[in-house]
């Protein structure tokens, strides 16, 4: 399996996809669920909605599982002379910005850096600490008047880092949340292609999650799920992580327990780990997940949940790590769990 969806990863890690503009990524999916779903479309927001229908009689519960296409990345917020100035769209680490190759969306693609300017040139305040995205620059190598002629404010800039895979199994890349989850679906997907399954399943590849998780939200008030599935990223543990913040790549998917995650659902996500003797980990949260499950949480009257999450190193940053062995386990529990979903279930849920 994992042979199947590492050549699919690779393809999203290299397409822009900076939250409200995530059409390529939308595309490339629309390509691989092709022949394992037996419908899809793009919503007006741009969430990716497919549908494979269960076994069960109509009207059938419906499972949605959701995972976000957006990533981090820059909106221009200005032009002096050949330079851009940078605006984050999302959060992450300015840390390692200097010095990372980027693309710029203009009326044609151009590649570009990132630069600092000399210390010299900085606010007194800043000497020696971290440079802000705010003084930050993007050097496109071009004339003040060609980059006038294809840049403007707003247009969006992306990580342009390519991806590689270290060793046989470690996968590096700049959206790796959470063009993960979405190759777990994938996973999912293709396993119950030649099984049954009673409810129907619509797997949402979401936009803007980054920033408000409208995508989320917006898809599930046009669907209106029985119930649902949040595939997201947790931080990996690496090298002077806290260990009970982190959890360690190989060792499966973590399972969310926060006032977010309905009781059963959890429940039955650890019974389906126990069923196919895949490694599950519980992720306490005592706040909010974090994820698109604040979105499904404010459709119509919410939407029982639980969220699932693959462990991540260095989140938010253009060099992400995961494990191609983690991914496949997640999709593989997804697949189980959606197998176990019956009317008994539909009646733990509060909702037969």
């Amino acid at each position: 399996m994992t042979a199947d969806f590492a050549p699919l990863l690779l393809d999203l890690l290299r397409l822009p996809g900076v939250a409200g503009n995530e059409t390529p990524v939308a595309e490339r999916l629309r390509q691989a669920w092709e022949e394992v779903v037996d419908a899809q479309n793009l919503d007006p927001l741009g969430n990716l909605i497919a549908v494979r229908h269960g076994s069960g009689s109509s009207p059938r519960p419906k499972i949605m599982v959701a995972a976000h296409m957006d990533s981090v990345g820059f909106r221009v917020r200005g032009i002096v002379d050949s330079f851009l100035q940078i605006a984050q769209v999302g959060r992450f680490d300015e840390r390692v910005l200097p010095g990372e190759p980027v693309t710029v969306h203009g009326t044609r693609a151009l590649p570009g850096l990132i630069v600092a300017p000399p210390r010299s040139c900085l606010p007194e305040s800043l000497e020696g600490g971290v440079v802000p995205t705010r003084h930050l620059l993007v050097d496109l190598g071009l004339p003040a008047r060609e980059v006038r002629r294809i840049v403007q404010p707003g247009d969006v800039v992306s990580f342009a880092r390519a991806p590689l895979i270290l060793e046989e199994s470690v996968v590096v890349g700049h959206s790796l949340d959470n063009r993960a989850s979405l190759a777990a679906i994938t996973v999912c997907l293709e396993s119950l292609a030649d099984g049954q399954h009673t409810w129907d399943i619509f797997a949402a590849a979401t936009v803007q999650e980054e920033t408000t998780a409208i995508g989320a939200l917006a898809a599930a008030e046009s669907l209106g799920p029985t119930a649902a599935i949040v595939l997201d990223v947790t931080y990996g543990y690496g090298y002077a992580e806290p260990a009970h913040a982190s959890f360690p790549l190989g060792g499966g998917p973590t399972n969310a327990w926060s006032p977010e995650i309905h009781p059963e659902i959890y429940r039955e996500i650890d019974a389906a780990a126990e069923r196919s003797g895949i490694p599950v980990t519980r992720e306490v949260l005592p706040e909010e997940t974090g994820t698109d499950a604040r979105g499904l949480l404010l459709a119509k009257t919410g939407v029982p949940l639980g969220v699932l999450s693959i462990p991540l190193r260095y989140m938010h940053n253009p060099g992400e790590v995961v494990l191609l062995s983690d991914i496949e386990r997640t999709g593989m529990l997804l697949a189980e769990f959606i197998t176990g979903l019956d009317d008994g279930f539909l009646a733990r849920l509060g909702m037969d």
